[in-house]
């Protein structure tokens, strides 16, 4: 890429020299300086002389060269980032449907419990009211039975002839 712009640069230089006879200009020595014989020059209307180093302009089509491979590179990390980051969103989807379910079957879970606990409280006085029952009965039990078994009420039998 640099040599191809450095040739286009020279073109330009090609195309500002002949310009520079149609007008009339006089033209300076292509080969009259610069490094190594590299620079070319030519004198504008006021008699300054305008010069092109050519080891400059290869040394900045390397630069736009070494520039536009590293854009590359920025663009290239760019998108694996996209990339990743809509790996990372579609994993992060699914996360959120197994977390929705899992909290859809806590819920249910929970109201479960909560049933649970409401019967639990409900078979717990049905507990205490069957206990409270049994010594009841017990109770009257033992207040009818008691003269009986000491021969007394009327229930007692009768005593045995003597």
């Amino acid at each position: 890429m640099g040599d191809a712009r450095a040739q286009v640069v020279a073109d330009e230089l090609e195309a500002l020299l002949a310009e520079d006879a149609k007008h009339g200009l006089r033209a300076a020595e292509a080969a009259s300086g610069g490094a190594g014989g590299r620079g070319g020059g030519f004198r504008a209307g006021g008699g300054e002389e305008v010069r092109i180093d050519m080891d400059a302009v290869a040394d900045e089509a390397a630069g736009l060269s070494r520039a536009s491979s590293r854009l590359d590179e920025m663009i290239e990390m760019g998108w694996a980032s996209v990339d990743q980051l809509r790996e990372d969103g579609s994993m992060l989807k699914r996360a959120k449907t197994k977390l929705l379910d899992l909290s859809a079957s806590l819920g249910f879970s929970l109201d479960v419990i909560r049933m649970v606990e409401r019967r639990d409280g409900q078979d717990r006085w049905i507990l205490y009211a069957g206990m409270l029952l049994v010594v009841v009965v017990l109770l009257v039990s033992v207040f009818y039975i008691r003269p009986w078994w000491r021969g007394e009420g009327a229930w007692a039998p009768a005593p045995p002839p003597m």
